[in-house]
């Protein structure tokens, strides 16, 4: 009877203590992947600036053949023709238009103004006088410029122009992989059977954003790594 009376507790003695489901010696784990996430994590998606939009050109000098005009935003219109439906840029008055789907400065591709030659203010009435080397220079509403250098100048055909020609000439103001200014206007001053095409090049390359630096966690994180290991090892 005596023996029967300490047959449970003797059983019990050989049952398997039961695991936690929490042990204590893991309380410090959550800690150290709340540190990993402050110190690696955080800043990383730190350094990823917002989309902003680019400063709009307001100016652009070009002391050559003396113009300094404001610059506007154009867009275009659609005209209906002997061969069906054709997109028309619009052109400012009395001012030089930057083509709305055109690049900015900086901004690496094709950045194209346009403007009168004979009417409404004739901005770019001696724009068919710069030469390779002239000087142009953009300003933005920041109170940033920048300045191209003159590449080329070329007269096109448009009046009775074959649809080649036209597709050759609507080239120069399509979108480029690297950065450069196109100027076009009509040609000559007593008409308009001609396009005047200048292209230039920035001067010199913008200076690169100087990164923000990582803080030097990497170490740090490894050594909070190697002491969760010997917590987790002593746990075996």
């Amino acid at each position: 009877m005596k023996h029967l009376m300490h047959f449970p507790s003797a059983f019990l003695r050989v049952r398997p203590r039961p695991i936690p489901f929490f042990h204590p010696r893991l309380a410090g784990i959550p800690l150290i992947l709340l540190a990993f996430y402050l110190l690696l994590v955080l800043p990383v998606s730190a350094q990823t600036p917002p989309v902003t939009p680019a400063p709009r050109i307001v100016r652009v000098l070009a002391p050559a053949i003396a113009v300094d005009a404001p610059v506007v935003e154009v867009g275009w219109r659609v005209e209906q023709n002997d061969a069906g439906p054709q997109s028309v840029w619009e052109t400012a008055s009395f001012a030089v238009g930057h083509h709305r789907d055109s690049l900015g400065p900086t901004e690496g591709g094709n950045i194209v103004l346009s403007g009168h030659h004979n009417i409404e203010g004739e901005v770019f009435r001696r724009l068919s006088e710069l030469q390779a080397g002239d000087l142009i220079t953009l300003r933005l509403e920041t109170g940033l410029a920048t300045t191209y250098r003159v590449t080329e100048t070329l007269i096109l055909p448009d009046a009775g122009a074959t649809l080649e020609q036209r597709r050759a000439s609507a080239a120069y103001i399509a979108p480029t992989e690297t950065e450069r200014l196109t100027l076009v206007s009509c040609w000559p001053y007593w008409t308009n059977t001609h396009r005047v095409v200048v292209l230039a090049v920035p001067v010199a390359a913008p200076a690169a954003p100087t990164p923000t630096p990582i803080p030097p966690a990497a170490g740090l994180f490894r050594s909070w790594l190697d002491w969760l290991l010997r917590r987790l090892d002593r746990l075996r």
